[in-house]
């Protein structure tokens, strides 16, 4: 009996549909409690066929499906994470003590042992000068290419709920959909980015059947950009964010205006 249920679960397909396509950000760099959400929200839909291509309900699986929400860069590249790189700053110089002064006062030098000491002086800080402008500059090229270093300090990129739980509601054609909302998504730095959507399957505690390690379904989004707060402008709400809004659904992303000062 589970094999045949088995069958009949390996034999559904899944698809996800990007509904509501985010356009604009709003970088909130270091201050994450004052972020605005992207806008437009993003929203996709959950459909489900059988092995005859017919589409069907969740039915008692609903609660189980999560979708999970991740960066790309524009060319599709992960973009979870940034490296930033402390600023490196140059030693103090040791301040002489009383004692070495007083030394110093009571002795003259040769003229050999200043030029020596002179030289070293100047080799010592060539070096420091060298040595950290080459540091310098391995590290931004490291950061540069995304690579990590000594000095690199992993950052997330991606603010707010990113795994969503299926839901139903009527889109703005009074057709009952089910979808995944994510509504407080923000993005860390300026840039052009994609989202990615990945389809997962929770364990049930009274189902034996086994659950896929992998995606049962995956979108990526188009191209959205994140601009700074002084250049950021929150979208009307329209289609299918418009009709959930008029349900009930509450996007931080409405009331979001106040915080753009």
């Amino acid at each position: 009996m589970d094999l045949q249920l088995q069958g009949v679960q390996d034999e559904r397909t899944y698809e996800l549909v990007v509904v509501s396509q985010p356009k604009i950000g709003c970088a909130f760099e270091d201050q994450p409690l004052s972020r605005i959400p992207i806008s437009p929200p993003l929203i996709a839909r959950l459909r489900i066929f059988d092995r005859d291509g017919v589409e069907i309900t969740a039915g008692d699986d609903l609660p189980f499906f999560t979708c999970q929400v991740s960066l790309l860069t524009e060319d599709g590249r992960s973009a979870d994470l940034v490296r930033s790189i402390p600023r490196l700053t140059e030693p103090e110089a040791p301040v002489a003590s009383g004692s070495t002064r007083r030394r110093a006062t009571g002795r003259k030098a040769s003229s050999s042992r200043k030029a020596s000491g002179s030289s070293r002086v100047v080799s010592q800080s060539a070096s420091t000068s060298t040595s950290t402008s080459t540091t310098a500059s391995l590290s931004g090229a490291s950061s540069e290419l995304g690579l990590p270093t000594s000095l690199s300090i992993p950052t997330r990129m991606l603010a707010g709920d990113r795994p969503a739980h299926a839901d139903i509601y009527f889109d703005e054609n009074n057709q009952r959909r089910l979808l995944f909302i994510f509504p407080e998504v923000s993005v860390r730095h300026v840039g052009k980015f994609r989202f990615q959507l990945n389809l997962t399957r929770l364990p049930s505690s009274s189902s034996s059947i086994p659950i896929p390690s992998f995606a049962l379904a995956s979108i990526v989004t188009e191209v959205f950009t994140v601009v700074e707060r002084s250049e950021f402008n929150i979208t009307a709400a329209e289609g299918i964010v418009s009709a959930l809004a008029a349900q009930g659904y509450n996007f931080p992303m409405l009331n979001s205006s106040s915080l753009i000062e």
